[in-house]
């Protein structure tokens, strides 16, 4: 006997959701954006002093936000954590730096903000396949 009232109210809260859920989207969409600039302007931050004593912590607080909040944005906008970006960065400097610059490779890794030179020469073997020490010979040579 009712079926139509209870129909109607039931269309009636599905448009609802579908009305509410594409407004959220939009909001959702103009943060992202407006956060996008700003991480794009921590991560040069964070790029151009790459060799200090970086946390995910340190790097959300650049953010105002929770590091856990700040992680899933960065991986999101820029497809990489921001530790691993870090890293990424790091290397690719050593690399430049052992080729143009007459410094150990314990320095080196003390400029690229490494505690631990083993630390570095595992991570540099694992991105170039070689030792920075035999990457500088190599490398230098070439200079």
């Amino acid at each position: 006997k009712f079926y139509k009232d209870v129909l109607n109210a039931e269309a009636e809260k599905l448009f609802a959701k579908i009305s509410r859920s594409a407004s959220c989207q939009e909001t959702k969409d103009t943060i992202y954006a407006h956060r996008k600039d700003e991480f794009i302007a921590i991560r040069s931050e964070i790029h151009m002093n790459y060799n200090r004593d970086w946390t995910v912590k340190k790097m959300a607080e650049l953010a105002n936000i929770s590091p856990s909040r700040f992680f899933c944005l960065y991986k999101k906008i820029f497809g990489v954590s921001p530790l691993k970006d870090l890293c990424i960065t790091r290397l690719q400097r050593a690399e430049i730096s052992l080729v143009q610059n007459d410094y150990s490779v314990e320095r080196t890794a003390e400029f690229m903000g490494y505690k631990n030179q083993y630390h570095f020469i595992r991570q540099f073997k694992k991105k170039t396949g070689i030792t920075p020490g035999k990457y500088k010979k190599t490398k230098g040579a070439q200079k």
